[in-house]
């Protein structure tokens, strides 16, 4: 979405890129997170078996 706000055309492209790459950090980043709680809850539960 970054790479297409830049190249649109259309007015302010280099701030809603930059909202874009923001965006993408927040939710590769939630991402991680929860891959990582997944990890600890499983196992976690597979200790308990």
């Amino acid at each position: 979405m970054a790479w297409r706000a830049l190249r649109d055309g259309a007015p302010k492209g280099e701030l809603r890129a930059a909202n874009a790459r923001a965006a993408a950090r927040i939710a590769l980043g939630q991402a991680r997170r929860d891959a990582l709680v997944n990890r600890l809850v499983t196992d976690a539960l597979a200790m308990r078996d």
